[in-house]
């Protein structure tokens, strides 16, 4: 049974955990993603066999890729519609794209439309447009069936992490691990093709 009772405290605790596990596994060298999972009274367990068959299944720059990421996500969503844990924590090293000033000087419903137009080959062409800067960072995206905890440590600029949570009920897209039933997960990823049992 999923676990109603965690705490925002708790939940960024994990977050921060899967950071500092990221972290370690950086300065060792070869790290692609990290994927793990939390029961009530247990230890964060790293789930290192899932993230070398995703890896091994979809290659090493899976994380690159719209399709290979929705086929990846999605497959570990399956998998937590199935037989959730209390929490689960994805961790990657990524690209935020943050506004610059002449983003800033634009209308809102034009920053609105553009946030809306996302993506990552729209975001880069912005880049270049002078909209936004890439700052290279590291996310931990801790989740429960209720609550998530978005932890973002922008890398080498020695600021706090920036730490936001949300109500599972509200959020959406590819990180969504909780909340969907096990057909609308293989109808939003598009596992169909996969032919996985229900």
């Amino acid at each position: 049974m999923v676990n109603a009772a965690m705490t925002d405290a708790q939940l960024q605790g994990l977050a921060a955990q899967g950071l500092n596990l990221m972290r370690r596994d950086i300065e060792r060298g070869g790290f692609n993603f990290l994927l793990a999972s939390y029961v009530e009274g247990g230890q964060l367990h790293r789930m290192k066999s899932v993230e070398a068959l995703i890896i091994e299944r979809l290659g090493e720059p899976w994380l690159n890729c719209g399709r290979t990421k929705d086929l990846g996500f999605g497959v570990l969503a399956y998998v937590a519609s199935l037989k959730p844990p209390d929490a689960i924590v994805i961790c990657a090293p990524i690209n935020r794209f943050v506004p610059t000033p002449k983003f800033e000087a634009l209308d809102a419903d034009v920053q609105e439309r553009m946030a809306r137009e996302g993506g990552n080959d729209r975001h880069h062409a912005r880049v270049k447009q002078g909209y936004f800067r890439i700052v290279d960072s590291l996310m931990a995206h801790a989740q429960t069936a209720q609550r998530i905890c978005n932890y973002v440590e922008a890398v080498g600029a020695g600021t706090p992490p920036e730490v936001h949570f949300f109500d599972q009920d509200k959020f959406d897209g590819r990180l969504k691990m909780y909340g969907r039933t096990t057909q609308e997960v293989i109808r939003y990823y598009d596992l169909t093709p996969l032919d996985l049992p229900v």
